[in-house]
């Protein structure tokens, strides 16, 4: 009798195991691929669509490709898993991207052209530093990790896109968007602060300003603003330009890192498109820059000469 019960129970688990296979979440996949600069490529074919179990499904794709639009490659009741797909398109060297299919609908844009991109570390000033630096990341909108591209500082064939660089160098990290569009794509990145776009700035630590005068400013009751943005680093900040009469005040407060910066004057109206009236270039040295007095029109400014 008990050998018929064991029996019966192996039998019951076993049939668990098979409906457990059965409700395996599986998805449509749909791969678009282009040219990078937009237009969709029409001839592009799924040599290879494989998984970390190993199974080959790049056949699904050739079979049922083009199913859910133009120029699609498409397939459906694709296990959730990280693939590999290899994609050929006339004219192109073969495609090779990470997929994860972890959705019952998978979209998802590849691009045909690929870029190296170069990551210099310099300081705030424009000095190229020997320092060594390391990518800690390289992310595209859909949080495609592409660190492993790289090299040093140097990423090969990266698909071209829009990308989060997150980057480290003497225990000072960095971050900033990277637009990758072009064979060659140079970045540079100030590593001589510890803090910048994405982390976090030192708690209790005293501003620094940057103050001057504006004379020679135009009649018209226009608001004229200041902005101050880093020529090396990610820093951005705005100001009222305060005016009497012909001459205005300003001043940019608060923990501004040592550096070279542009800075623009703007005149904006409520009916008129914004006019700059003014781009120069200013040195912000560890708080003890002196005051920025220019007139309207004179030399220095970047854009007159």
């Amino acid at each position: 009798m008990r050998c018929i019960e064991f029996f019966c129970l192996l039998a019951l688990l076993s049939g668990a195991a098979t409906q457990a296979q059965v409700i395996s979440p599986t998805a449509s996949v749909s791969l678009i691929v282009t040219d990078g600069m937009g237009e969709v490529l029409q001839r592009a074919k799924m040599k290879s669509f494989r998984g970390t179990r190993g199974v080959e499904l790049g056949e699904q794709f050739r079979r049922t490709a083009h199913a859910l639009g133009p120029f699609e490659l498409y397939a459906s009741d694709i296990p959730y898993d990280m693939y590999i797909a290899v994609i050929t398109v006339d004219g192109f060297p073969e495609i090779h991207r990470k997929v994860e299919v972890s959705s019952p609908n998978t979209r998802i844009f590849v691009s045909a052209r690929t870029a190296t991109v170069h990551v210099l570390a310099v300081t705030g000033f424009g000095i190229e530093e020997s320092r060594g630096l390391t990518v800690e990341s390289f992310q595209d909108g859909g949080k495609w990790e592409l660190k492993d591209h790289f090299t040093g500082s140097t990423g090969k064939e990266v698909p071209y896109g829009e990308y989060v660089l997150r980057a480290e160098s003497d225990g000072n990290r960095q971050a900033r968007p990277v637009d990758v569009f072009e064979p060659d794509v140079w970045v540079l990145v100030a590593f001589d602060t510890p803090f910048d776009f994405g982390e976090s700035r030192t708690v209790g630590a005293a501003p620094s300003s940057l103050v001057g005068t504006v004379t020679g400013l135009p009649s018209g009751g226009e608001l004229i603003y200041m902005r101050l943005v880093g020529a090396f680093r990610t820093y951005i900040a705005d100001t009222k330009l305060r005016i009497t009469g012909t001459t205005g005040a300003f001043s940019f407060t608060g923990e501004i890192p040592p550096g070279r910066y542009i800075l623009v004057t703007v005149a904006v109206t409520q009916s008129s498109v914004a006019r700059v009236l003014d781009v120069r270039d200013v040195a912000v040295v560890n708080g003890l820059t002196p005051p920025v007095t220019f007139e309207l029109g004179a030399k220095n400014n970047i854009i007159g000469g």
